[in-house]
């Protein structure tokens, strides 16, 4: 059967110069009608065409004729072929990968045939100098060898890469026959890119190869030229053009590259080492930099798995001191998730009260050095971030929280003294970290004797070198010494928080040592109103801590009820809410006596 009128209709095509859109549509159409009709057979297209696909001297005739029969076999998909058409074709595309000119038609010929005649495919093999393998086999063997894809323009780039991926997702056992050369072919294939369409589906190509493929599919070298190829990458900027249709983002890119690093543990060893090198980048955007090393190295670890992130834990926590405490960074606050983030990926599945060998060798010395740099004050230039990266570390996990808590008090409190009245607010944030049931009341017993002995340092008069107003160091270290005393409720100190606290505002201390301090701020504090934050502190903190220190509200009713007058601005708005805090502690305390109850009904008659 001859092409017979449609003969003139196929050379016009194949002869063109250029192939338009209309001109592929066109003909296309007509040739697809008397396919359908059964006035000629796809066959005898081969037969005409092949005296110019063998023409090596017209190139141009050779592409579109190749190409003319591949765009035949994809858009006739309701196409009947037996398995010796199937087997011509594949034999006839496979001929064609050499030819540079051949090779888009050649690529989407192949790509067709593995999509709309897979179930012929698998039962055909190919014979070869290393005996009989399965036709899928030697067709995807020859793609990834002899097609030089950084050569061919984006669009052939893309029908290859199309291909491995149907391979990939269609044909797992077949291509996992190619052994190391997937890897090696895959690894050259996507050298070299640059095209947004076809990095997304390179990063597609290594991330399943990766993930779904024996790791004898990847050779130790291809490991190597992937991760090599994926790294050029990054730091990946791209932003579309103004007017852009194709509708791929910059995040796109980033979360598919994110994805290929990830694929496998494999690449851990390049991967963290990589990504902590580029946090260090002191080129020009370095923000987006290192805010993309660190978000890239989370989702990475993440995926990677405790074991990995134990075993980079100890150069992440060095890096980020480094850069955090050492450099004038604006991305502390990317540095510090990162550390959180590892640290929990690394004790995930660590059973409760187990404290690992790692902790101590990684975890345990670069802590110790984050306390003693956060212990400086603004002394260091530091101090800022080591405590925001201990803050970090302790919100990871109960058990790196009580190494920190350690760690921080041996710097902080040195010779039993107090803490800095810059750190103050450093060791609340501390606190509010606390997992429940982690540190004991001996544990806490030193901060809250630390805090105290900080508290009755603080003079209404500043001293000539102090660098905090007494009015707000006093609010914070109010507030330290109370979360401690809720917190350790029958540590020794914790009615000692109270006597004080309590005596600032309306003295009666039964301590001889705080009797100064007490009356200085009784003085100073006699004049303010009850909007005052130094009133506003002491009065919270003594109502919330009331409730458990039992002897110490017994002692503070009757001074209460000694007030007939006000003798201070604030009391007369403050005094109901005393004596209402005061009143429930007595009657709702577990060992409350009858006179206790009887107590708080006169202060609330009061």
């Amino acid at each position: 059967m001859a092409l017979g009128g449609l003969q003139e209709v196929v050379d016009h095509y194949v002869d063109a110069d250029v192939v338009t859109d209309e001109l592929r549509e066109v003909t296309l159409n007509k040739v697809i009608e008397a396919l359908d009709q059964k006035r000629m057979e796809l066959l005898d297209i081969v037969v005409h065409l092949e005296k110019v696909m063998c023409d090596a001297s017209n190139p141009t005739g050779r592409r579109n004729a190749i190409q003319f029969l591949a765009f035949c076999l994809r858009d006739k998909a309701e196409l009947k072929l037996n398995f010796k058409h199937v087997e011509t074709f594949a034999k006839f595309f496979e001929n064609k990968l050499s030819d540079w000119q051949c090779v888009e038609g050649a690529v989407l010929g192949i790509f067709v045939l593995f999509k709309r005649q897979a179930a012929l495919i698998r039962t055909l093999k190919q014979e070869t100098e290393n005996g009989e393998v399965p036709l899928a086999v030697h067709l995807a063997d020859k793609m990834l060898k002899e097609v030089h894809v950084p050569s061919h323009t984006q669009a052939v780039r893309k029908s290859v890469l199309d291909t491995i991926l149907l391979l990939e997702e269609d044909w797992h056992d077949e291509l996992t026959m190619l052994g190391p050369h997937l890897g090696d072919g895959i690894a050259a294939a996507i050298e070299e890119e640059r095209d947004p369409r076809n990095l997304l589906a390179s990063f597609k190509v290594v991330r399943k190869v990766m993930a779904d493929f024996p790791a004898a599919c990847v050779s130790r070298e291809a490991l190597t030229a992937l991760f090599d190829t994926l790294s050029s990458y990054f730091p990946i900027t791209f932003q579309p053009p103004k007017g852009d249709k194709i509708g791929i983002t910059g995040d796109d890119l980033r979360e598919a590259l994110s994805q290929a690093f990830s694929a496998s543990p494999r690449f851990t060893d390049q991967v963290v080492p990589f990504l902590l090198d580029a946090s260090k980048d002191i080129e020009a955007d370095v923000d987006a930099t290192v805010a993309q090393a660190m978000q890239t190295l989370v989702f990475c670890l993440e995926k990677f798995g405790p074991t990995a992130a134990q075993k980079h834990l100890k150069d992440i926590l060095v890096t980020a001191r480094d850069q955090v405490c050492r450099t004038n960074t604006s991305c502390a606050r990317d540095f510090c998730r990162c550390v959180v983030e590892s640290l929990k990926i690394a004790m995930t599945g660590v059973p409760t009260g187990l404290h690992p060998s790692w902790v101590a060798k990684d975890v345990i010395p670069e802590l110790k050095e984050m306390a003693e740099d956060a212990s400086k004050g603004r002394m260091s230039l530091a101090s800022d971030g080591a405590r925001q990266l201990l803050l970090a570390a302790a919100a990871s996990h109960p058990v790196i929280y009580e190494y920190v808590w350690s760690a921080v008090m041996a710097a902080f409190l040195e010779a039993s003294s107090g803490f800095n009245a810059d750190a103050l607010t450093f060791m609340e944030d501390m606190l509010q970290l606390r997992p429940e049931g982690v540190l004991s009341s001996k544990q806490l017993q030193p901060a809250l004797s630390g805090a105290l002995a900080t508290l009755r340092s603080l003079t209404p008069r500043p001293e000539p070198a102090a660098e905090v107003e007494p009015g707000k160091s006093l609010v914070a270290a109010v507030g330290l010494v109370k979360r401690l005393a809720l917190a350790a409720p029958q540590a020794p100190s914790a009615a000692e928080a109270l006597d004080a606290l309590q005596s600032a505002l309306l003295g009666g201390t039964s301590s001889s040592a705080w009797a100064v301090w007490a009356q200085q701020w009784q003085k100073e504090l006699s004049s303010k109103t009850y909007s005052n934050e130094c009133v506003s502190a002491l009065v919270t903190a003594v109502c919330d801590l009331l409730p458990s220190q039992l002897e110490r509200a017994r002692s503070m009713a009757q001074l209460l009820l000694q007030f007939s007058v006000p003798s201070t601005q604030w009391l007369p708005l403050t005094l109901p809410r005393l004596l209402a805090f005061n009143a429930l502690s007595l009657s709702e305390a577990t060992s409350a006596t009858s006179q206790d109850t009887e107590l708080s009904n006169v202060l609330l008659k009061r």
